[in-house]
């Protein structure tokens, strides 16, 4: 998995006004689920250890639906062309079907 701060995004990039954009990248190829990619890049984007997150991503997303919408090119679902949106922890999550993941890290403070 690889992040890069993104400092600077017009808004015609979606930014919406935010400049702090965290990115990751889930390999489809990779025997790593899609959700395991999806806490390791939240845990590190909340500055965290992925064992002592305190949050469940069940709580905002169904991570077995998540898998399945986003399963490797060729294996019949829609994963390819489409994204997901979702909250965790006050962070605005972005999947998309290439295997990008955006995160938005939070304005309140971390806990």
């Amino acid at each position: 998995m690889a992040y890069d701060d993104v400092r600077s995004r017009g808004s015609a990039g979606g930014t919406h006004g935010r400049e702090d954009h965290r990115y990751a990248y889930h390999d489809h190829e990779s025997a790593a689920e899609l959700t395991t990619t999806l806490v390791h890049a939240l845990a590190d984007v909340m500055g965290r250890d992925v064992t002592e997150i305190e949050w469940r991503l069940a709580d905002s997303i169904d991570p077995d639906a998540l898998d399945r919408v986003f399963s490797p090119p060729g294996s019949g679902t829609a994963g390819g062309d489409c994204h997901v949106a979702f909250v965790v922890e006050g962070y605005r999550v972005t999947v998309y079907g290439n295997g990008e993941i955006v995160i938005t890290p939070s304005e309140r403070p971390p806990r």
